[in-house]
């Protein structure tokens, strides 16, 4: 129950937590879940249907992910052109 409630703050933005920790909460939260990863038995998006970190962090990671895969992009790039 307390699990519950704090994870509720968290997720709403009415109790604080820094970036590095929503992760391993929600990394932690995901593992109660579902127990331990196996690439096998998962398919892509399994996670989509869960909230598991705040809306603004969301937001941050899927930037950086997305400028993360630009920048892939751009390396396979300039190695082709060489």
């Amino acid at each position: 129950m307390f699990f519950l409630q704090v994870k509720e703050g968290l997720l709403n933005d009415e109790i604080y937590c820094p970036p590095e920790t929503a992760v391993l909460l929600a990394s932690y939260a995901v593992q109660a879940k579902y127990g331990d990863h196996s690439a096998l038995e998962v398919k892509e998006g399994y996670l989509a249907n869960d909230r598991l970190l705040p809306a603004r962090y969301r937001l941050l990671f899927a930037f950086i992910t997305r400028q993360i895969s630009l920048g892939h992009m751009l390396k396979m790039l300039s190695r082709r052109l060489r």
